[in-house]
């Protein structure tokens, strides 16, 4: 039978002491960090589900729209000399259970009379957001007056440079 001295039967039972410095490990914080990180995935998928079903078209009551593509239009600004011109990429999005073929059919006409929008424009409307927003609805409602009916719904510029 070997004795032992009190203090080593303590340095026996007491756990493993780390270097000077260094933190211990605690299991429980890593368990809260996982579930912190789960919880957060969570509700970012839930916040992300309902932004989409809270802004979708269907949503509002609106269709998804198809769009159709005038083109890339190059016109002078008025009332500038010819000194500075417009270049523009047309996009229009299209009434449900409107087809493209009467479209395609009247694009050159289509094409012509948004040049004269487009070129009878002033250099202030078109760098302002809120005249070009009124400018693409008046472009709309030539070209729907151009097909007799409300088919185009929205005009969008997918490119707008101004030189």
């Amino acid at each position: 039978m070997e004795v032992q001295s009190k203090g080593t039967a303590q340095a026996a039972a007491a756990p493993a002491t780390h270097e000077v410095g260094v933190p211990a490990r605690n299991p429980r914080g890593r368990l809260l960090m996982a579930g912190a990180a789960v919880l957060l995935a969570l509700a970012t998928g839930w916040a992300t589900g309902w932004w989409w079903s809270a802004y979708s078209p269907k949503a509002h009551g609106q269709a998804a729209y198809r769009t159709w593509r005038l083109g890339s239009l190059v016109v002078n600004v008025a009332r500038t000399d010819g000194r500075r011109y417009l270049k523009t990429t047309i996009e229009f999005a299209m009434a449900p259970g409107q087809s493209e073929k009467l479209l395609e059919e009247l694009r050159p006409r289509l094409t012509d009379t948004s040049l004269g929008v487009l070129a009878n424009a002033s250099l202030t409307e078109l760098l302002d957001a809120e005249q070009r927003d009124s400018l693409k609805e008046r472009l709309r409602d030539r070209l729907n007056a151009e097909l007799k009916g409300p088919v185009l719904v929205r005009a969008f510029f997918t490119e707008f440079i101004v030189q």
